[in-house]
């Protein structure tokens, strides 16, 4: 069955696409069944903000049955063994409503109904919406070159040369990891705004996953001291972030609030104060590429770019590798 198939190569917009095409041109009334077959498919997949947003997509857009309370319990058991134990059934923010419409609405086929199974054979707005619900691949994806010889340029390159979009996200995910392992931070930050309006095919990555990757590390990294620098790093991607549904999460504020007691500091909300503030004005406006390709090296950067890396990312002074 073509839904089956999709699901297994986790190409779920094209079950979108396909579910839509059914309805609307045939009439055919399949929804919960497909749902459910996803829900079923979802279970051999990682915990990623994709699969959440997935999850989510489903609940709301599908009959209560399709979801009894033992299928709940299961994917509880499975979130809760995850790093940030985010329930996954808990209701979304305002944003993942937001993009759930864009995603309902958009990932169709245009009005002459021939499937485009190939993702870049779509609209932007196809793509764009497609990127939600493409989950990163369950196979860890390993860089091309060596960590000693690392060259973040070609890198990049084979992540936009990849066919398969589930692949590319999780290079991208890697290329991030590696960059925060070198002390750059900053080249995760300012990736995502570039991806933002340059690859509609990667917006999730700069809406959601790059925020995940920089947060994890801040927090999960046994190695790294959360100091003055890193709580105002996290203020910052709270701003820059603060739609977002892992925000909400108790789970996630109490572990923010126990490293910082940990290493003495307080905690006395989000607000930023005025030179933070002036930080985070000065970061929207000069922290990015103004050229049509990344450039990764920070000295090749202006000296006001090379400035708000090193306030951005504590050790980006030592530039690339």
């Amino acid at each position: 069955m073509f839904f089956d198939y999709f699901n297994k190569k986790g190409q779920f917009y094209n079950t979108f696409a396909l579910l839509s095409l059914f309805e609307s041109k045939y009439q055919l009334q399949l929804r919960d069944e497909v749902y459910l077959m996803i829900c079923q498919e979802l279970e051999n997949w990682p915990i990623t903000y994709g699969l959440r947003f997935l999850l989510t997509t489903l609940k709301r857009a599908t009959s209560p049955f399709t979801f009894t309370r033992l299928r709940e319990i299961i994917w509880k058991e499975k979130v809760e063994s995850s790093k940030y134990k985010i329930d996954v059934f808990a209701e979304p923010s305002r944003m993942a409503i937001d993009k759930l419409q864009m995603v309902l609405k958009d990932v169709k086929w245009e009005e002459d109904g021939i499937p485009k199974f190939e993702l870049t054979s779509n609209t932007d707005a196809f793509q764009r919406a497609a990127s939600y619900v493409i989950i990163p691949s369950s196979v860890e994806d390993k860089l091309s070159q060596s960590t000693e010889s690392f060259n973040p340029d070609q890198e990049w390159q084979r992540i936009l040369e990849s066919p398969d979009k589930s692949q590319k996200l999780e290079s991208l995910r890697q290329l991030s990891l590696e960059f925060i392992k070198r002390g750059q931070m900053y080249n995760v930050y300012v990736l995502a705004r570039f991806c933002r309006g340059s690859y509609p095919e990667l917006e999730v990555f700069a809406d959601y996953e790059s925020y995940e990757i920089m947060l994890s590390q801040l927090l999960d990294d046994p190695t790294r001291k959360l100091g003055s620098d890193e709580l105002r790093i996290i203020k910052i991607l709270y701003h820059s972030s603060s739609k977002l549904s892992f925000w909400e999460d108790r789970a996630l504020i109490a572990k923010i609030k126990k490293k910082l007691r940990d290493e003495d500091l307080s905690f006395d909300g989000w607000e930023l104060d005025s030179e933070e503030m002036k930080w985070m004005d000065d970061a929207i406006l000069d922290l990015r590429w103004k050229t049509k390709s990344p450039e990764f090296e920070l000295k090749n950067n202006t000296k006001e770019f090379q400035r708000l890396a090193m306030l951005f990312c504590p050790g980006a002074g030592s530039g690339s590798s």
